[in-house]
């Protein structure tokens, strides 16, 4: 998975175990790579195992809200905390694998685990004793916290988007229920929550509510039918029945409207929509080809990593690709560390149907 992040003047590309920053503003760069694991002690030999194997594989790149650390999860349950000259300020280990890793608005950190737990782990608390606040029946695939701090909102593979108060994330506010597929992006914008689904919705929600505000099909807007009968065939082999293509990755940005970039699977184009909060009018101003697998990164302006590095621009509601040399230079420096593998990670977050009635019944005829 290769991760596209801008923050500021600075850009940031991770693979595998590697991290790659980039300052435009004074061009340098800084390439590091994730270290080996501080091993607890009292740890049985295969967790040790599973700590010191050599895929470190990086699965999100966060940044706290005063902007003075970046925060890093792994795949073999590391946590990392730097400060902004990439200095380890923290780093632990979690007990289970997580899924993704947040800060909250007071630096503090929230993982949410493949098993559906979310803790909190306190910063500046030298022992890192971990805070379960709360749990779901299922994988969490994102999680965020309202602008205001009191609300929590978890979302997973079972179609839920679950809001509860935080901290005391007990206290449940209201679900946000519609999706028919996993729920794997949440934005918040002002009092608005916005997702994105494997049903290839994008929803608007008033989540102290629980209240479906609007509706974005962006399967609506792809003509070429067979990418999605090709997918659903690949699917009734495994025994999931498949009715749109699952959005992989949605994008904000916010300058008196909102700016959707959405990317959907097997879909060699990136859609971007407007969106008026005030009635919620949304409309698709422009489509970007782009070569499969790739990644992007919205904010004034859209960048996209693929087979080359691409800055665009939105003029007159049509991209305008920017001839920057940072990003040439950049890509032909680190194109060796960057791969990209088109593979069908996807298909995992389907819920599978199993016949147990005919598996019973085989099993009651072998009693009998």
């Amino acid at each position: 998975m290769v991760l596209l992040k801008k923050k500021g003047p600075e850009m940031y590309i991770t693979y595998a175990d590697n991290v790659i920053q980039y300052r435009y503003d004074i061009s340098t760069d800084l390439h590091l790579k994730i270290p080996k694991p501080i091993i607890p002690k009292n740890l049985r030999d295969d967790q040790i195992k599973v700590l010191e194997r050599e895929e470190r594989n990086i699965i999100s790149l966060e940044f706290s809200k005063t902007e003075d650390y970046i925060l890093i999860s792994t795949e073999n349950k590391q946590i990392l905390v730097y400060d902004k000259k990439f200095n380890i300020v923290k780093t632990f280990i979690v007990n289970r694998a997580p899924s993704i890793a947040r800060f909250t608005p007071s630096d503090d950190i929230l993982v949410a685990d493949k098993t559906g737990d979310v803790y909190l782990y306190k910063l500046h608390d030298e022992k890192l004793e971990p805070i379960l606040l709360l749990g779901h029946l299922s994988v969490i695939l994102d999680i965020a916290i309202s602008d205001c701090g009191k609300y929590l909102i978890t979302s997973d593979r079972d179609e839920k988007i679950r809001v509860s108060h935080f901290p005391n994330c007990y206290n449940i506010a209201s679900y946000c229920l519609g999706h028919t597929e996993f729920v794997n992006r949440l934005k918040i914008l002002k009092d608005i929550l916005i997702s994105s689904s494997g049903d290839g919705t994008i929803r608007f929600w008033d989540f102290v509510r629980g209240k479906q505000l609007s509706l974005i099909d962006t399967n609506s807007f792809i003509q070429n039918e067979n990418l999605l009968q090709n997918f659903s065939e690949e699917m009734i082999k495994e025994k999931v029945e498949i009715f749109a293509l699952p959005i992989i990755d949605m994008q904000i940005y916010f300058d008196k409207i909102v700016y959707l970039a959405v990317s959907i699977y097997r879909y060699e184009f990136i859609q971007l929509y407007t969106v008026d909060i005030s009635n919620f009018n949304s409309s698709l101003v422009s489509t970007l080809k782009v070569d499969i697998p790739f990644s992007f990164c919205l904010c004034n302006k859209l960048f996209v990593l693929s087979n080359k590095f691409s800055e665009y621009t939105l003029v007159n509601n049509v991209f305008e690709e920017s001839n920057e040399p940072w990003l040439i230079t950049l890509y032909d420096k680190y194109k060796d560390i960057i791969k990209f593998f088109n593979i069908n990670d996807v298909s995992v977050l389907y819920k599978r149907k199993y016949d147990n009635v005919q598996d019973y019944m085989e099993r009651k005829k072998q009693r009998l």
